[in-house]
């Protein structure tokens, strides 16, 4: 009985974390190509319209947002290692 409720926990646990790993990895990738501070500073350049926002900060903005996408990038990674590590012990029993 506890091993079927182990199991059943586990299968919980790779669940959710097939899940994180996703929408991490979504989320760094918006947020290393569609951020919000990087289409600012597009769209002023493209307009010659550089001069309306201060550009330092948006440089500082885009550094933040490209800081966050590896930080999620990392979290799902570890999320991943996390994964293996519950399916490789629930292989073993």
């Amino acid at each position: 009985m506890f091993g079927w409720i182990q199991k059943k926990l586990a299968k919980k646990w790779i669940d959710e974390l097939e899940k994180n790993v996703e929408g991490m990895r979504k989320m760094a990738d918006a947020y290393r190509n569609e951020g919000g501070f990087k289409e600012v500073a597009e769209t002023l350049k493209t307009a010659h319209a550089e001069e309306l926002l201060p550009k330092q900060l948006l440089e500082e903005g885009r550094q933040a947002e490209l800081a966050f996408a590896n930080a999620c990038e990392k979290l799902a990674q570890s999320y991943e290692n996390l994964l293996m590590k519950i399916k490789e012990t629930l292989s073993k029993l």
